[in-house]
């Protein structure tokens, strides 16, 4: 293993245990949050599609469902004031947008192209609801998510099969970083940790894109590192493969996802992705 491969390790070894404290299964709408697999597939679908209408990346969608997540987990809303869960869904996408895109609008239309309920919130209100979800959160926003996994753990794939192909790390990073977004609105893949969905997404990526003995390497290598990685592939699978051309106006659209964000950069060779992670290891070790 090179040196850059044991940093690799070491950040990811620092990624499973942290990514715990962010992590929420759908367990929380089974009890006192008045929230309900519906209500949160709506407010998801919401969240995905306004990203898609900015291009945001996946890192800014999965820390922003993340904390809507968290958000909810932790706050309990009557029938009649379901409203505020649509309000921390615009507010939780705009906290994401800051942290991984970079973008402080001050004209809150950037968030109203997609909305779909019929009194668009207003820059105060939408202020305010950051102060709260930020407090409800206690400042906890730079959660470890599928996305914070996926360029790690597709370097150490590919390193472990010995794949040096520019092409297949493209395309097996592009359809993973799809998949993976699309897996957003279910809440049946809260019940994975995020490092298995992440792991899960980049093997069914793999058999589209790389050999059999690549694709076994790997699974062992995951294998390793993580549990239920098996039992989120097959859901994937079942799930999203083959669909795509089915939905052509799904905001889930592959090319959409391929880039990280405004700090995540897509990598075009397994060198570059080297390069990219190796000057991440302080800031990726550091959590709020």
């Amino acid at each position: 293993m090179t040196i850059l491969g044991e940093d690799n390790m070491q950040i990811l070894s620092a990624l499973l245990v942290d990514e715990e404290q962010y992590h929420v299964t759908s367990d929380y709408m089974d009890g006192d949050t008045g929230v309900g697999p519906e209500h949160r597939h709506f407010l998801v679908s919401w969240m995905m599609t306004a990203a898609a209408c900015h291009n945001f990346g996946a890192f800014t969608c999965t820390l922003a469902v993340n904390l809507l997540d968290r958000f909810m987990a932790a706050h309990r809303a009557s029938d009649g004031e379901l409203w505020t869960l649509q309000l921390a869904a615009v507010a939780c996408l705009s906290i994401a947008a800051k942290m991984e895109e970079g973008v402080f609008p001050d004209n809150i239309a950037l968030f109203q192209v997609a909305i779909p309920w019929e009194q668009p919130f207003e820059a105060r209100h939408i202020k305010s609801m950051e102060l709260v979800v930020l407090a409800t959160l206690e400042w906890r926003v730079a959660a470890v998510t599928a996305a914070s996994f996926l360029d790690r753990l597709l370097l150490g794939a590919f390193d472990a099969a010995t794949l040096d192909d520019p092409s297949a790390l493209h395309a097996a990073r592009t359809k993973s970083m799809g998949l993976l977004a699309r897996t957003l609105p279910e809440e049946r893949y809260l019940d994975f940790r995020p490092s298995t969905v992440a792991a899960a997404s980049i093997l069914v990526a793999m058999r589209m894109y790389c050999t059999d003995q690549a694709l076994h390497t790997a699974e062992s290598y995951f294998a390793t590192l993580i549990a239920q990685v098996g039992e989120c592939q097959e859901a994937l699978a079942e799930d999203f493969i083959g669909d795509r051309e089915s939905s052509p106006s799904s905001p889930y659209r592959d090319e959409l996802f391929e880039k990280g964000g405004a700090s995540n950069p897509t990598p075009t060779s397994v060198l570059q992705l080297e390069e990219a992670l190796s000057g991440e290891l302080t800031a990726n070790c550091e959590r709020w």
